[in-house]
């Protein structure tokens, strides 16, 4: 069971935008015993929605490290990580690694940085699909850094028989750590646990290369099949709220998209996606159509390869 939040802190302007226009949001998300129950808002200038008050930035760094593990798959990850999270992250990392497939023509990825790396499932995924050098992974909680270190490791191990050239991959745990600038930037279901949306947006795109891209995934807020509100999360994204967040911090949005329906019940779209970049999208039309095209059908292999192949990325 999650400790007692006791220290809260209230936020009065939005996250995204600083609007103060903001109003009260009625949720319908059941109470959990091992979770606390937080009060939303919505932002009417940019449609964003956040958790206030929310629990202060010392209990949420402690929470990380240790319980959040605890409270989202049953136990805290040793030497080994839950199997149903090692197949969720498979998954996720292919599905991600074709989207991205249909950007490399922005430029080449010679460095990619993953925040919130957990496994290491998506930079390994990635490492194998586009060649990266190096991959740099951030993650807080130390029993799953260890994990993907370890497994990384033992991946790199294997890949010396190919001739694809040097591979390195390192893990630090805040973002400030990571060193240098990136080709390839992922956030992946992680932007809505952070409190300070600010400080985090400026510091990405600071380490965004020139020709960079940066990929951001979180839930959609009218969407999935689980509450997108349910606690640990603090922000709920909507396609305007997202795109403002994107462009408020230097970068320009390439692609802004829904993605994650599943047959056979067809619910509504899980994923809120932003694919952004520091130079500006083209909108030629014989060019729009091209990637189109080469991303439906990169996606429709990862379809009929994730039904062959079994990953080459040791889960321990």
């Amino acid at each position: 069971m999650t400790e007692e939040i006791k220290d809260w802190t209230d936020v009065t302007a939005c996250p995204v935008c600083e609007g103060q226009d903001i109003v009260e949001f009625v949720t319908n998300v059941p109470p959990k015993i091992d979770r606390p129950t937080t009060s939303w808002r919505l932002c009417q200038g940019c449609s964003h929605l956040f958790v206030s008050p929310r629990p202060t930035d010392e209990w949420l760094d402690a929470y990380y490290k240790k319980g959040y593990r605890q409270d989202t798959h049953g136990e805290e990850a040793s030497d080994k990580v839950p199997a149903s999270s090692a197949r969720e992250e498979i998954g996720r990392a292919m599905r991600i690694a074709s989207i991205l497939d249909g950007f490399r023509g922005v430029g080449p990825f010679r460095r990619h940085l993953d925040i919130g790396s957990s496994t290491g499932a998506l930079l390994a995924t990635a490492m194998d699909k586009f060649k990266i050098p190096q991959s740099v992974g951030v993650e807080p909680n130390e029993a799953w850094r260890t994990f993907a270190t370890t497994s990384f490791e033992k991946y790199l191990e294997r890949k010396k028989s190919e001739d694809d050239g040097p591979r390195d991959m390192a893990f630090y745990t805040n973002l400030e750590e990571a060193p240098g600038v990136f080709d390839l930037i992922t956030i992946s279901h992680v932007i809505e646990h952070i409190p300070d949306l600010d400080t985090e947006m400026t510091i990405t795109s600071e380490k965004m290369s020139a020709d960079g891209v940066l990929y951001i995934e979180a839930p959609f807020a009218f969407g999935g099949v689980s509450d997108p509100m349910m606690f640990p999360h603090l922000h709920v994204f909507t396609p305007n709220s997202l795109g403002v967040l994107v462009e408020d911090h230097g970068l320009r949005v390439h692609r802004l998209f829904l993605e994650g329906s599943q047959a056979p019940f067809w619910p509504p779209h899980q994923h809120l996606i932003v694919v952004a970049t520091k130079i500006a999208p083209s909108f030629q039309k014989s060019e729009v159509m091209d990637q189109y095209i080469h991303g439906r059908d990169a996606v429709r292999r990862s379809v009929e390869q994730m039904k062959q192949a079994r990953p080459t990325y040791d889960l321990g």
